[in-house]
């Protein structure tokens, strides 16, 4: 099905009800990581709306984008678009095709995209920091990079990661006014690591922070399912980390020292990929039910490896199949039951995963792209069984779930006002985002990675990082 190349949006803004209190945080996940401040109460943080809720038309775009803005593609053909950062002096903003291993910039100047990088590591999620340097998560070997403007780089953590053993896969990257760095650090099996590599490697999910000086790596928070998109205000004061699978985003103190302290629940909704506005309005690449609507494409596996991971060209195994529109981490937004597939309409199934060496892709049952109830990332437990000649099914190459969306029309950029948590806006998108930032001359568009493609829509604020 083709893709819409632009989608109006609508002016009206309708109150949700309040649908009940979210839950306090809980206690931290193992005794290596710091113990987390007592949570603020959540009385105030409006929960994410219910499926019954899924359409935008009793949502509304909301008071920071006009009513007569559209979503406009600006250009296709991506593998997997990611990575969202912005050139404080130019506005043009720089995103990843992550399964390609590139690094593209979009121009304020004239709408057009160009390679800036490749190879890069197999980048993730990137942001700037004051000097013009791109901070990027070099996924392939568990690193940081300083990727400066001609192109070449500097390993500021190296595989060493952190207490000697990698990181499982630094995935977001904020960088606070005095240069240091905060990282999440989440695991989302991929098929260009290093397979001799156990995995994983750290035992908890968790947020690190480097200092200005990049000498010592600290764990500065833990007790996450899976933490994901991460971005702090402008005045180094407040930090916002999205626990994708718990669909929940936390906010924090910054300290000098780099901890963080006052932990507390922002808004019942996960992200991949967050920004800010100078409103204080967090735009989430999110469903309407506070879930990540759809996965990324099955791909087949491509040998035996430890965990029933996908692993080197060898004894071959058939591909896994794409979830009609499925949901990933095997978690399904609330209101739907542990292994419920989207409603009917949603979009069809990812395709069959590629053939392993020596293997036959064959055809999927539903959910097959995906990993199981429970099973974040399409990463097994640990100690599971060597695949046998290929990952089983639902761990296709570590990438779960349809390319579809949860339900139709619920794909898109949520917005939440820190102050109480609440959904003021929402930004159908024709596939669903997963980072976003505010470029454009006056930093008041806001350019979307959305899977294969990436899209803009100018807005009635700007953003409140130079960076993003």
């Amino acid at each position: 099905m083709k893709s819409l190349r632009s989608l109006p949006l609508l002016a009206s803004l309708a109150a949700l009800p309040l649908l009940g209190a979210a839950q306090p945080a809980a206690a931290p996940a193992a005794p290596a990581a710091p113990a987390p401040a007592a949570a603020a109460a959540d009385s105030n943080v409006a929960p994410a709306v219910t499926p019954t809720e899924f359409t935008a038309s009793n949502i509304g775009m909301g008071p920071t984008i006009a009513a007569d803005a559209t979503v406009t593609k600006v250009q296709g053909g991506f593998r997997f678009t990611e990575g969202n950062a912005t050139d404080a002096k130019t506005g043009d903003v720089y995103f990843v095709d992550q399964d390609n291993n590139r690094i593209h910039k979009w121009s304020a100047a004239d709408n057009k995209v160009s390679l800036f990088l490749e190879p890069t590591n197999y980048s993730n999620g990137m942001y700037f920091d004051g000097k013009g340097n791109l901070i990027a998560c070099a996924d392939q070997k568990n690193e940081l990079w300083s990727i400066a403007p001609d192109g070449t780089h500097t390993v500021l953590i190296s595989s060493a990661g952190y207490e000697g053993k990698p990181l499982d896969g630094p995935n977001d990257v904020w960088v606070r006014p005095d240069g240091g760095l905060y990282i999440t650090d989440p695991i989302y099996n991929r098929s260009w690591w290093d397979r001799a590599v156990a995995r994983p490697s750290q035992t908890i999910r968790s947020v690190y922070y480097l200092g200005p000086d990049r000498k010592e790596l600290k764990r500065v928070a833990a007790d996450f399912q899976m933490p994901n998109g991460i971005i702090g205000t402008p005045d180094g004061k407040t930090l916002y980390v999205a626990d994708m699978n718990a669909r929940k985003t936390y906010g924090f103190d910054i300290q000098p020292d780099g901890s963080l302290t006052n932990r507390r629940l922002v808004a019942n909704y996960g992200s991949d990929g967050m920004t800010l506005d100078n409103q204080g309005n967090l735009y989430f690449s999110t469903g309407l039910g506070g879930g990540f609507g759809g996965g990324r494409g099955g791909r087949g596996g491509a040998g035996a490896a430890p965990g029933g991971r996908g692993g080197a060209p060898g004894a071959g195994g058939p591909g896994g199949a794409g979830a009609p529109g499925g949901f990933p981490g095997g978690q399904p937004p609330a209101g739907f039951g542990p292994g419920a597939q989207p409603p009917a309409g949603a979009a069809p199934a990812g395709g069959p995963g590629a053939a392993a060496p020596g293997g036959a892709a064959v055809a999927g049952v539903p959910g097959a792209g995906g990993p199981p109830a429970g099973f974040a990332g399409a990463v097994p437990p640990a100690g599971g069984a060597p695949g046998a000649g290929g990952p089983p099914a639902g761990f296709a190459g570590g990438r779960g779930g349809g390319r579809g969306p949860a339900t139709p029309g619920s794909q898109g950029v949520a917005i939440v006002d820190t102050k109480t948590g609440k959904l003021v806006g929402f930004i159908p998108v024709p596939e669903q985002p997963a980072n976003m930032a505010f470029g454009g001359k006056n930093h008041d568009i806001l350019v979307m990675s959305a899977r294969t493609s990436l899209y803009t829509i100018p807005t009635k604020v700007k953003g409140a990082n130079p960076a993003k």
